[in-house]
């Protein structure tokens, strides 16, 4: 039988992406008390087994997650829409929004408002990772690098001209890739190129038509890549809110639509986030 959480509660969130793991726990006024954020590399158990060192998971009353969140047990967690999460999260953190873009592994998302701030439209990319966040990591590890962290690190130290490389198909793009080292460009001048290009990718999609309302808040990992970012910006000539929690958004809707429900199941019982 349900009951109704106290004071003393708290909820966890999850997002389980093809490449990274987003963990908040929230008390019950939607106050984030702890969080995590890091990339799997193929082993979600391990990387949730290390996130939950970090959680009072004596604490939790239970535990929210997103749809794309396949590998956790459903029997042990409340399941929501993606998309419908990062919605969630975006009234609660950033009401002033209206537009989201939300740039994940796999794929992104625009997510218009009304006026009144009610949900609009949603457009999203083809399922080709070229255009995502996991195009990058796909081409850090053709340049020998340690991830996408590195590379865009990389990219924002360059101060070399750049290539042109055809981000629109990660084959083509491999092929520009060796043909521009020949040519003697620098790793950070690649590095660089490869981050345009996704954030023209992005751009191409989304402004199609017609540019996105403005304030556009944006989401995802690849909103702490300041490079495509700024290539963004400049595109839209627009400065787009961020939030320091942006990459997060996904786990903090889940658990914010769990409490919104008021009521939740009996309390989850784990030792460890592997338990789930």
């Amino acid at each position: 039988m349900a009951e109704f959480i106290t004071s003393r509660d708290t909820v966890i969130g999850i997002d389980i992406g093809s490449v990274s793991v987003s963990i908040v726990q929230l008390d019950t006024e939607g106050k984030i008390l702890n969080e995590f954020y890091g990339f799997h590399r193929g082993n979600i158990r391990d990387t949730l087994l290390s996130a939950g060192r970090i959680f009072d998971l004596s604490r939790i009353r239970a535990i929210a997650c997103t749809d794309s969140s396949t590998s956790l047990n459903k029997n042990l967690v409340s399941v929501y829409n993606t998309q419908v999460a990062i919605m969630a999260a975006a009234k609660h953190l950033c009401r002033e929004a209206a537009s989201i873009l939300h740039i994940g592994a796999e794929k992104f998302i625009l997510i218009r408002f009304s006026r009144d701030g009610s949900y609009q439209s949603a457009k999203t990319n083809t399922s080709c990772a070229a255009g995502t966040g996991s195009f990058l990591d796909q081409q850090a590890g053709r340049l020998n690098l340690s991830g996408i962290e590195e590379l865009c690190d990389k990219a924002l130290k360059n101060k070399d001209s750049i290539p042109t490389i055809a981000s629109r198909c990660a084959v083509f793009a491999n092929t520009d890739i060796i043909h521009a080292q020949q040519r003697g460009f620098s790793v950070g001048a690649i590095c660089e190129s490869l981050c345009k290009g996704l954030a023209e990718n992005i751009m191409n999609t989304v402004c199609s038509r017609e540019n996105p309302e403005l304030p556009l808040l944006i989401t995802g990992g690849v909103s702490k890549n300041p490079v495509v970012k700024g290539y963004m910006e400049r595109q839209l000539k627009s400065t787009f809110l961020v939030n320091e929690d942006s990459p997060l958004f996904g786990a903090i809707g889940a658990g914010l639509m769990l409490l919104k429900e008021q009521k939740l199941p009996q309390p989850v019982n784990i030792n460890s986030f592997g338990d789930i």
